[in-house]
């Protein structure tokens, strides 16, 4: 009677096995964090329809956009658009900024804050113009000291950015991140622009000291860095200040390659990191007479 023999694996095939499985596993793990940032950048955009609804309806009661610089920021003055009233009656200032943020002012994708205050930071930034130069009354951009109506925006609500999200970075002062952290540029500058070139290359925590170790906080208040951005420079560049009056807060995501951004007129698009540099600034001047093509998708 012929006699049966059991051959086992060798280690070859053992070997190839688990390599399959491991490049299975793999391939499904990239699929299932694609999946979760995509529902994460989704939520964001939503956030954004929300303000945009907000925007408009505070328009339509008051005929005027709010006023986004001083005690209070525009973030403020949309709680009672956003179903939130009765914080909108509270009293805060820097001692209880701690209050519970509105969820709407949060993107899911930029979670990661152990600084304690950073965790009450807002995602979310108004557009104060091209570098939030003093006064503040000459800011061309959309949220300054007087509330704006539509009439006043030659350049059209469609072409005109009005809210952009931001990374507010983990707040680490020994760890400051590119896009969280704001950078104090120390010299002199031959003007704006050389300013702005400058700060596209800072390496935060070697080109100049920490200004700030992250971007948000205090949300209510309208200050730049806190509730206000500027178009100095595309989303994903790095932000920074120099003495007396220059400044580039700006826009970015962890969505990958540029940023989500709200037109005054309630139109909203995820604008790319590669924007020409006139076209972004184009965008965040409400009178600036630039013609201005459709960015983003």
């Amino acid at each position: 009677m012929p006699r049966l023999t059991r051959r086992g694996l060798s280690l070859i095939e053992l070997l190839v096995a688990l390599a399959v499985v491991a490049a299975v596993a793999t391939l499904v793990l990239a699929a299932v964090m694609r999946a979760r940032e995509a529902a994460r950048r989704a939520q964001c955009a939503g956030n954004l329809r929300n303000l945009a609804l907000a925007l408009g309806n505070h328009q339509t009661a008051h005929r005027v956009f709010p006023a986004g610089a001083g005690d209070r920021s525009f973030l403020w003055a949309l709680l009672p658009y956003l179903g939130d009233k009765t914080l909108a009656a509270t009293a805060i200032d820097d001692r209880t900024a701690a209050v519970p943020i509105p969820g709407v002012f949060l993107c899911p994708s930029d979670t990661r804050r152990p600084a304690p205050m950073a965790r009450f930071a807002a995602n979310y930034a108004g557009n104060a113009g091209t570098f939030g130069r003093e006064p503040v009354s000459a800011w061309d951009g959309v949220f300054g000291e007087a509330p704006l109506g539509p009439d006043e925006v030659p350049d059209g609500l469609s072409a005109t950015a009005a809210v952009v999200e931001w990374i507010v970075g983990e707040g680490d002062s020994d760890a400051p991140s590119r896009l969280g952290s704001i950078t104090i540029l120390d010299g002199e500058f031959a003007g704006p622009e050389a300013f702005a070139r400058s700060c596209a290359t800072a390496i935060p925590g070697r080109s100049g000291p920490v200004a700030a170790p992250f971007k948000g906080s205090y949300w209510f208040r309208g200050r730049l860095g806190h509730s206000l951005y500027t178009h100095a420079l595309p989303p994903g560049r790095p932000s920074c200040r120099a003495a007396p009056d220059l400044n580039a807060i700006t826009a970015g995501s962890n969505h990958g390659g540029g940023a989500h951004v709200l037109t005054l007129d309630g139109g909203s698009r995820f604008v790319r990191d590669t924007v020409a540099p006139e076209i972004w600034r184009a965008l965040g001047t409400r009178a600036g007479s630039e013609a201005v093509t459709v960015v983003g998708h």
